[in-house]
């Protein structure tokens, strides 16, 4: 036997709108409208839904004032003015709807969905988990570092810097001599005012998108957060 099942345009755009639209993400996203390219990016949803309403709908509704005929396209914004500005009724208002000069038409691309309260609730702990990846990685970027490498006089030192940390752990060795580590020093102010015989800072880069593996000089520990990989072959640096 075969089902037929007939629904009208209004029951198809309710289905698509409740379950044909991709979600919000949690980290925020461009307009998912070719056309508008990536110049705006959206950090909140209401962002996003007041771009999407204000460029990408044909027909534009505005409230407007029936004593002094300011118009509005928000109507809480004009209720306010009634009250505030003419000390009336806030139903003082007609409703009009006027062509978009600003329209890109959206073609069959339908506009993003916050989804359930179950998915707004992943969203939002999605969002935070971000937000404090963002926040440790600022802090690590806040730490000053070094660089430090063989004395400028010397043959034979390394050919590169290292970015060095402020805090080496110190572990005395069997050996009987020393290895030298020099600090970086400005000899000019070319690169920055006043920063003649001033030390060196450097940086360490990484991102929260791939994984991070590094060899921090002057430690034999793992700062917090970071999980000492090959503990089997740590050992000394050489110079």
């Amino acid at each position: 036997m075969e089902l037929q099942l007939h629904v009208c345009d209004n029951e198809y755009k309710s289905f698509q709108n409740d379950h044909l639209r991709d979600l919000w993400p949690a980290v925020g996203a461009y307009c998912n409208i070719e056309e508008c390219g990536k110049n705006q990016f959206f950090r909140s949803f209401n962002e996003y839904k007041s771009h999407f309403g204000g460029v990408h709908k044909e027909k534009l509704t505005l409230y407007t004032c029936q004593i002094c005929d300011l118009s509005r396209r928000k109507l809480q914004v004009l209720k306010k003015h009634l009250v505030k500005d003419h000390k009336c009724s806030e139903d003082r208002y007609r409703c009009i709807e006027v062509a978009n000069k600003n329209f890109i038409d959206p073609k069959d691309v339908l506009a993003l969905s916050v989804g359930d309260v179950k998915e707004r609730e992943e969203a939002k702990q999605l969002r935070e988990k971000v937000e404090e990846r963002k926040r440790k990685a600022k802090e690590e970027a806040q730490e000053t570092r070094y660089a430090g490498g063989g004395y400028y006089a010397n043959s034979g030192s390394a050919a590169e810097y290292v970015c060095l940390p402020p805090d080496p752990n110190y572990v005395k060795t069997s050996g009987t001599d020393y290895g030298r580590m020099y600090g970086g020093e400005f000899d000019t102010n070319f690169f920055a005012s006043n920063a003649d015989n001033e030390d060196v800072p450097c940086a360490l880069c990484r991102t929260d998108r791939a994984t991070s593996v590094i060899m921090i000089p002057g430690k034999n520990t793992c700062y917090s957060g970071w999980r000492l990989r090959m503990p089997w072959i740590s050992g000394f640096r050489t110079s």
